[in-house]
């Protein structure tokens, strides 16, 4: 958290829930499609350099001789960083920890559960793109592309099965 302390409401259960659904729908896949990545969910610290520490919901770290990394010192450059809003944190997650991220070099995914989509940040960009539905994506190395449904996802988190 950069030096500052900083105070969270409980959020309902459909942040933590859809954190853990996105989590789940490319976990199945990311390894086969892409042979790059593992997926984590928050709980998990990740520093991002000596002053940087942060969690976000979701994220992927680079495989590590065809494993997950195991110790922060074979944690290589995240390849994917996903947060999914709540009204306590939506002003930080699109300004702050964006930019943060995006420093980093790191692609970033906001998940917007009440208008049911995700916006999708490049390291080098101004502007998201925004899916509806589906996201695509294929990080550097990978030896294909990986597409996340978002659709069932909306639909459990928010309890319409």
């Amino acid at each position: 958290m950069r030096g500052r302390g900083a105070a969270c409401e409980s959020e309902p259960a459909t942040h933590a829930s859809i954190g853990g659904h996105a989590a789940l729908a490319g976990a199945g896949g990311l390894r086969a499609a892409t042979g790059t990545g593992a997926v984590f969910v928050a709980p998990g610290d990740l520093e991002l350099d000596t002053h940087t520490l942060v969690q976000p919901d979701v994220y992927v770290l680079p495989l590590v001789n065809g494993r997950r990394p195991r110790t922060q010192s074979e944690i290589g450059q995240p390849l994917l960083f996903v947060e999914v809003l709540s009204p306590s944190t939506a002003r930080f997650d699109r300004v702050v920890k964006r930019h943060r991220y995006q420093r980093q070099g790191v692609e970033y995914w906001i998940v917007d559960l009440d208008a049911r989509l995700v916006e999708c940040w490049q390291p080098d960009s101004d502007r998201p793109s925004v899916h509806t539905e589906t996201v695509t994506w294929q990080p550097a190395g990978a030896t294909s592309a990986l597409t996340v449904d978002f659709t069932p996802v909306f639909v459990e988190a928010l309890g319409e099965v």
